[in-house]
């Protein structure tokens, strides 16, 4: 979560809203797969959309070491 934070934190955005999911295949030992969902509540800037936007990405990969 921390390079998340880290990455986040070079834009504008509340690191504290950030929604981080971590989903292991398995274990979290060298050699399974590892999903990094994000999900960041976006308020617009015009009162036009009343709703808060759900902006996010998934990654996966496998774990090295």
């Amino acid at each position: 979560m921390t390079v998340v934070d880290d990455f986040a934190g070079t834009g504008m955005l509340t690191i504290s809203r950030l929604v981080v999911t971590i989903t292991y295949a398995g274990t979290n030992a060298p050699g399974q797969l590892v999903t990094v969902s994000v999900v960041y509540p976006y308020d617009p800037l015009t009162t036009y959309f009343p709703a808060t936007l759900r902006l996010g990405s998934a990654a996966q990969g496998v774990i090295v070491f």
